[in-house]
């Protein structure tokens, strides 16, 4: 009987104590506390809304998969519910809840508003979209939607083939104003993947990347973001071994906008392209005009199909007005179109911003690369590298001899032949008794080329389009009016010139705080020292010798050198030095400095330095161990530059 009353008086005690809580909850806790049941569920709260409007509040055990209920408003027809207030992202029902939960209720109105728009297709590619080239005048007229005779509905329909890669969205009016894409069609989802634009890999928490699936999962369509803009813009591009007839109907309600959509029925599966690129160049020398008379804009592929070359010649003409710097200079942009599939191709996703000149561009099909250089005067042939190998008829930096612009408007260059008649393959000189215009033996054949490291335009050969047989020496090249000669020099030149380049661009671009101070780089003749202030970024400049880059470093900081090194390029010199740096000043009166191992200055630029300008300055230096960086004439202007390129050749 005690025993009992104990119990009893203790229920009191805890119903007393738990008077904060009510109804099943408190029951439950005192079940609990007694050990009279399991542990209560952990529970989440899920609110149902319309806008911002609550239409029902439940708390749910965690884990618990929803149900979908039907709301009612007065005109409007229910149309399903959503994760966001955006109404972008249908809820998904089959997923447990496992926090508290937020839905929204989506609507259109039941009024019919008669649509009067004509609607149609805008994009490009290898299919039917290939009518379109992104021409509103052309897409309104090859590729308009038919309205379809449906009672209180605006339907309309079009049929296109369509093959990978080709990409549209629909537009009315002649304008980009409401244009619809990938997100307006049924069961479009975020997902993972590559972004098509900055061929960067996102999760579906990105919203980045989209897709939408037939029945049995396979993605049909994807879209990428170019702009920062929602899915519902997005370009809807076919799927990678999905070619095929589709009909595409766009329902749309005047009335309620938000709710129009896309819909798809694949009517047939067509045979895959077999030619997958035809590269050409595309930009303002030419309006942006995707096809054209002739093949004056096209690249040419190489025989194993792995990459694309081609020329073309920039005039002022070319300029246009919307890609004046922070100078107020202008350019040509352009890009590489490959007219199968209507992508573009550029460095980065930018357009490419040129100065007047002739340029090589290769693009390479692994990875889409672009890449380009001004083309110039260059001796080829059987010339040898610094590691003593042969260099067959190619434009190598640092090894062909380029041909210097002189005062009389003639090219020139002079250099020395070295004998490459031992070097594997090169001795069918001496095998073919090849002598030079004398009837010495031959140790070096060569041309005079226009072009760079990334293709030859025009050749320039000795008499009969043979090549120069030239024995031991120095020689001078000469190219005028069209033609070349080659004699003896009279000048002297160094028997081994070696010259090292580091480029700005050819490393990889990080942000401040990425390095620590004391941070480097090593290379095979040049070592970075990093700070944590610097930078490696984006800097489009164009230098007074056409040197052109799109990438900097960016110092951040004074070079110091000794028991933390920072802020500078290090290199050791074996013999008479000239250095040549394109810099761009980042503060009225930093000039480039040289420094010792001590870190006294041993040489500095004299440019009278004003911030953003432009510099390509020489130093001559002597044999011994150097150090690179930014020569502060006070502490007012400590700092560093922004440094592009350097160039040492030593002899």
């Amino acid at each position: 009987m005690k025993k009992t009353l104990r119990i009893l008086s203790l229920v009191m005690v805890l119903a007393m104590a738990l008077s904060v809580f009510t109804g099943c909850a408190a029951i439950d806790k005192i079940k609990e506390l007694l050990g009279l049941g399991g542990p209560v569920a952990e529970t989440v709260t899920v609110t149902w809304y319309q806008g911002s409007k609550e239409l029902r509040t439940e708390k749910v055990e965690k884990g618990t998969i929803l149900e979908s209920w039907t709301p009612e408003v007065e005109g409007k027809t229910f149309t399903g519910w959503y994760a966001e207030a955006s109404l972008t992202q249908a809820f998904d029902f089959t997923q447990p809840v496992t926090e508290d939960t937020d839905l929204f209720a989506a609507f259109k109105s039941d009024e019919y508003v008669e649509d009067t728009n004509n609607y149609y297709l805008i994009g490009t590619g290898a299919g039917d979209m290939g009518q379109a080239a992104w021409d509103h005048a052309k897409a309104e007229a090859s590729l308009s939607m038919t309205k379809q005779d449906v009672a209180g509905a605006n339907v309309y329909t079009i049929t296109i083939d369509m093959y990978a890669g080709d990409r549209f969205q629909i537009c009315f009016g002649g304008s980009w104003d409401g244009q619809v894409g990938i997100g307006y069609i049924e069961g479009a989802e975020y997902c993972d993947g590559v972004n098509e634009y900055d061929k960067t890999e996102y999760t579906a928490a990105d919203k980045k990347v989209a897709q939408v699936k037939d029945a049995d999962g396979n993605v049909v369509f994807v879209g990428s973001d170019e702009y920062n803009k929602g899915f519902e813009v997005w370009n809807i591009i076919l799927a990678e071994g999905m070619d095929g007839k589709y009909e595409f109907t766009y329902t749309t309600y005047p009335a309620s906008p938000a709710y129009n959509q896309i819909t798809w029925k694949l009517v047939e599966k067509i045979e895959p392209l077999t030619q997958t690129h035809d590269m050409h160049f595309i930009g303002t020398f030419n309006e942006w005009a995707e096809s054209y008379e002739g093949n004056q804009w096209a690249l040419s592929q190489s025989e194993d199909k792995s990459f694309w070359t081609g020329f073309i010649t920039i005039t002022e003409e070319h300029y246009a007005d919307w890609t004046a710097d922070e100078n107020g200079e202008l350019y040509a942009a352009l890009k590489i179109f490959n007219r199968v599939d209507g992508a573009y191709y550029a460095v980065t996703n930018d357009n490419i911003l040129l100065k007047a000149g002739t340029y090589a561009f290769k693009y390479t099909v692994e990875g889409n690369k672009v890449e380009f250089l001004p083309c110039d005067y260059y001796i080829v042939g059987t010339l040898i590298d610094a590691e003593g190998k042969a260099v067959n008829y190619a434009v190598k930096d640092g090894v062909s001899p380029k041909l210097e612009l002189q005062a009389d408007g003639s090219f020139a260059v002079e250099f020395e032949a070295y004998d490459a008649t031992g070097l594997g393959d090169y001795s069918w000189m001496v095998d073919q008794g090849k002598t030079d215009a004398n009837g010495v033996a031959a140790i070096i054949s060569i041309k005079v080329v226009y072009g760079s490291e990334l293709g030859i335009k025009d050749w320039y050969s000795a008499e009969g389009g043979d090549n120069w047989y030239l024995s031991a020496g120095k020689y001078s090249v000469t190219l005028k009016d069209g033609a070349v000669t080659v004699a003896p020099a009279t000048g002297n030149v160094p028997a081994n010139k070696v010259t090292h380049v580091l480029k700005a661009e050819d490393l990889e671009a990080f942000a401040e705080g990425a390095k620590a101070d004391g941070d480097t780089l090593a290379g095979d003749f040049f070592t970075i020292h990093w700070s944590a202030k610097t930078k490696v970024d984006s800097s489009k400049k164009t230098f007074a010798d056409d040197f052109y880059t799109e990438q900097r470093i960016n110092w951040g900081g004074t070079t110091t050198v000794g028991e933390v090194t920072k802020n500078c390029v290090e290199f050791t010199s074996t013999g008479a030095t000239t250095l040549k740096v394109w810099w761009v000043c980042a503060g009225n009166g930093r000039e480039i400095g040289v420094f010792g191992e001590d870190g006294s200055l041993v040489a500095a630029t004299t440019e009278s330095a004003e911030k953003d300008g432009l510099y390509v300055s020489t130093i001559t230096l002597d044999a011994g161990h150097y150090f690179i960086g930014t020569d502060c004439t006070s502490a007012e202007k400590a700092g560093g530059n922004y440094i592009f390129k350097i160039e040492v050749v030593v002899e």
